[in-house]
Formats: structure tokens, sequence, C-alpha cells
């Protein structure tokens, strides 16, 4: 499967245990119709923490909640109970396409 974008407005941006290093980012997908399915994105690491570098926009910001987060995906990963992971390509730059008033 190729790589796919996803855009979702942040709605969770927590701590991710149990070492505390990473974080816990998901949202709701945007469609050109409204809104879709909740998205959570993940890493290929065992933990599926995103790291500090990994949810750093192009210009060094830090994601959070209400923005709009443009991001490259690797391939779903559904792990119950959390059926909306998607692996995300940790070599690209999240976009910030704004921030929901």
């Amino acid at each position: 499967m190729p790589n796919y974008t996803k855009t979702i407005v942040c709605l969770a941006n927590s701590w991710r245990p149990p070492s505390g290093r990473g974080r816990c980012i998901a949202g709701k997908e945007i469609l050109e119709n409204g809104y879709g399915a909740w998205i959570r994105p993940v890493s290929d690491r065992p933990s599926m923490e995103i790291s500090d570098k990994e949810r750093r926009y192009r210009d060094g910001r830090e994601s959070k909640i209400l923005d709009i987060v443009e991001m490259r995906m690797v391939r779903p990963a559904p792990n119950l109970p959390q059926i909306e992971n998607h692996v995300i390509d940790a070599g690209y730059r999240w976009r910030n396409n704004g921030e929901l008033p």
C-alpha cells in the first residue's frame, strides 16, 4: 500500500505513559463534506507513541489542540480497542493547515 495523507482536527494531545516522553495525538478526519472517522497517528515503535520530533511542524512549532494537521501515513494499524490507529511516515514533517475557530 502506498503512503497516503490524512488531515485531522487535533482533539487530543496527551502524554503517553509509561515513559512520558511521547504523545498520544488523535482527532477527527477532515473531509470535503464534513468530518470523518477518528484518526490516531502512531509510530512504528512497540510503544506506538509519537516523539517530540515527529509531532513538530516543518517550522519547528508543536501541534496543539484544534490545529488542522496534515500528516502522511504508511499504513492502517488497527489495534483493539484503538481501531483508528494509522502508522505515520516518520520522515515526513506534519503540516499545519490552520486552526479550528
